[in-house]
């Protein structure tokens, strides 16, 4: 009797196993992981509302240290998004984690530690921000050069298993 129940505990187990990785993969792998905003759209989390305004490719953005250019490193470019944020909630601070995604799906985050540059953050200190009103601000991701051109949008991460809302900038 105690080896039936072991063999019913151990398929089980595989069965939930099975289950886990069934639904982690339909939920967080391709087909499709991100979902196109309309170009120039804008896309809602929990807290706030995007909205992409443009996408450039640059070799040099913001200032060093020294006060130099901030040239990207050999070999990559610059791919600056200049976006709008609206908070909609009053949180200790705004998420404004985006993922810079090509077409293939590869992506790259945002450069934290680099050059200063205006429009660094996403909102005002958490006690000066005004509800419903819109703020700029900017991200830079260094990508390499032979895929700069390949750039699909900005994936807004929701920190949840559903598809990201995919960030494109007005045609």
């Amino acid at each position: 009797m105690r080896a039936w129940l072991a063999a019913a505990i151990a398929a089980l187990l595989v069965l939930v196993y099975l289950v886990v990785e069934l639904t982690y993969s339909s939920t967080h792998l391709d087909p499709p992981r991100y979902a196109p905003v309309e170009p120039g759209g804008v896309a809602h989390s929990r807290t706030a509302d995007f909205r992409l305004l443009s996408l450039r490719q640059t070799e040099g953005w913001g200032r060093e240290i020294g006060g130099g250019p901030g040239a990207a490193e050999p070999g990559a470019v610059w791919v600056v998004a200049q976006l709008e944020v609206t908070p909609r909630v009053r949180e200790d601070y705004l998420l404004c984690t985006m993922n810079l995604v090509s077409t293939d799906g590869r992506s790259w985050e945002p450069e934290g530690v680099g050059p200063t540059h205006e429009g660094e953050s996403c909102a005002p200190d958490p006690e000066d921000v005004e509800l419903g009103r819109t703020y700029p601000f900017v991200l830079g991701y260094q990508v390499p050069v032979e895929e700069a051109d390949e750039v699909a949008g900005l994936a807004l991460n929701q920190y949840s298993w559903r598809s990201y809302p995919l960030l494109r900038p007005p045609a």
